[in-house]
């Protein structure tokens, strides 16, 4: 689903969601996802974030986000990204993702984080005592 009139968006930065949940395509021309973009909405099951759009993923009590996809080319996860995403049971996370945010899992307790073997997810997934499965 893609109604632009889901979207708030400035200067390419996707500010907020407003639309109904389910699948959810983030439309062309989002360079990034901003800070709590996705707070208190009736988040997608699932949703994938394109590569386009780096930085922050969607931020704070998903309360119906289960599972997220981060494609190659997504460096950085923001502080508090997911945070109170109590639902959230899997994330994939690249091999470019280099930097994960401050809390950015905070109450996240049934999250299995996947990614390749030796990457930086697999070092967060034990230093923060999170499941790994590597891919």
């Amino acid at each position: 689903m893609c109604n632009t009139g889901d979207f708030v968006i400035e200067n390419g930065v996707l500010e907020k969601y407003k639309g109904p949940g389910g699948n959810v395509d983030i439309p062309d021309g989002v360079t990034a996802i901003g800070d709590r973009a996705f707070s208190r909405s009736y988040a997608p099951v699932p949703i994938t974030i394109p590569a386009r759009a780096p930085g922050n993923a969607p931020d704070s009590n998903c309360d119906n986000l289960t599972s997220v996809i981060l494609p190659d080319g997504v460096t950085v996860i923001g502080n508090r990204a997911f945070r109170g995403c109590i639902n959230l049971l899997s994330i994939r996370i690249p091999s470019s993702v280099t930097t994960i945010g401050e809390n950015a899992f905070l109450g996240c307790e049934m999250l299995t984080i996947y990614g390749p073997a030796g990457s930086y997810a697999e070092t967060y997934a034990a230093a923060y005592h999170f499941p790994f499965i590597p891919e």
